[in-house]
């Protein structure tokens, strides 16, 4: 089995290394996918999803690995002086075997690795706190998707797509019109609903995802649009939690937005 080795960039030139060349750098990529968010025929370049089915092998693998860990760790007893130390309530020690605890632990373990790995991706390119930089540039400058609205604080990052490129700052709702015009979300059905209470309802991803964190006991209760984001979350169907993982899953918000309220010390810390 190999082992991981954290992928790099190429060695810069001191000269490109700088401060300086690398701010010049993200200012003119994040100029140029302004250009594109303008236009409307070019606009859906701007939100490139992997399709689940390109991935299911890959993610089939991983979750086979697991289960083959679990047998080793099982046999070998590496975790169980740890396992003893974190008894099981009677009431449901029948049900939560070693085995699926052990599943778990590592399923845990994997998350908060994911968590740090893609942190560490989005660091690739221009080390350093790069989204800070990018919120700076984006304040007080028009949204490209809805010209009239100067974005101020409440400004959200969207990734055009993950693969390791920074993301471009946008109004709230310049954000949610990009998310729904240019992607369908494959076909997920709790997904499309969501997208049309949030029509219904006229009220913005970014208030969604804050009144499910309220609702989960991380914040106060938002102050606008709180009264209509609640009525969408309670259409969906879906608890709060819920909603949060599908909007993250579907790149709609990133979780490191609402830190440290959701993300932990060193992962994240939704179970």
């Amino acid at each position: 089995m190999p082992t991981y080795n954290r992928p790099s960039v190429k060695k810069l030139e001191p000269q490109d290394a700088s401060p300086k060349r690398r701010r010049d750098a993200i200012h003119k990529y994040l100029a140029q996918a302004e250009a594109i968010a303008k236009d409307p025929a070019r606009r859906f370049n701007l939100n490139s999803k992997m399709p689940r089915e390109v991935v299911e092998a890959t993610l089939s693998h991983v979750g086979g690995f697991l289960q083959e860990e679990v047998h080793r760790l099982q046999e070998e007893g590496i975790l169980k002086e740890t396992l003893s130390r974190m008894p099981v309530p009677e009431g449901i020690s029948g049900l939560l075997t070693d085995e699926l605890r052990i599943f778990c632990l590592l399923l845990n373990a994997l998350k908060q690795w994911v968590s740090s790995e893609s942190a560490a991706m989005d660091r690739l390119l221009f080390p350093g706190n790069v989204r800070k930089q990018i919120k700076e540039w984006g304040a007080g400058r028009p949204c490209p998707i809805f010209p009239g609205t100067v974005m101020g604080e409440d400004l959200q990052l969207h990734h055009p797509a993950r693969d390791g490129r920074p993301p471009i700052p946008l109004s709230p709702d310049g954000h949610a019109e990009i998310e729904d015009d240019s992607y369908i979300y494959g076909g997920d059905p709790e997904m499309t609903k969501l997208v049309a209470k949030r029509k219904e309802y006229k009220v913005s991803w970014y208030v969604i995802a804050n009144t499910c964190i309220w609702k989960m006991g991380f914040r106060s209760r938002p102050s606008k649009d709180a009264a209509r984001a609640e009525k969408v979350i309670a259409a969906s169907g879906m608890n709060p939690l819920a909603i949060l993982k599908k909007l993250d899953e579907h790149s709609v918000i990133d979780l490191e937005d609402f830190e440290p309220e959701i993300l932990g010390q060193g992962g994240s810390c939704l179970p």
